[in-house]
């Protein structure tokens, strides 16, 4: 695959996010998918659900790996992973658009590099 890159899992942990109990699962997964198609992602396959109304979950499934999106509406956290292996994913411009688009007080953010198997670890 031309952009291939070695794969690293991106996971994000926001609080406070002021617009997550106003939103839908549906404008939730609507906003996931924009901002990752924005960052160079491309979507083979997405489903959501919703737990008892408190919690959602986004699943997914890109060209460039896979993105899960989780979120707590009493709390207003929220969870994303962002697991690639193509520069044409731009995971962390994703992140920080999320951040500010869901009005997160604050955020943690770590970079965890993968090993293949076949490259020992």
């Amino acid at each position: 695959m031309t952009g291939q890159i070695p794969p690293v899992l991106y996971s994000a942990d926001f609080s406070g996010c002021a617009a997550v109990p106003h939103l839908t699962e549906g404008e939730l997964a609507e906003i996931f998918a924009l901002v990752l198609q924005s960052a160079g992602a491309t979507i083979v396959h997405s489903h959501c659900h919703v737990h008892g109304g408190a919690a959602a979950t986004c699943a997914v499934i890109l060209t460039e790996s896979h993105a899960v999106l989780h979120t707590w509406k009493d709390s207003g956290a929220v969870n994303i992973d962002i697991f690639c292996s193509s520069n044409r994913l731009r995971a962390l411009e994703a992140i920080d658009n999320m951040k500010w688009l869901l009005g997160a007080r604050s955020a943690a953010v770590k970079q965890i590099p993968r090993v293949p198997p076949d490259e020992g670890g």
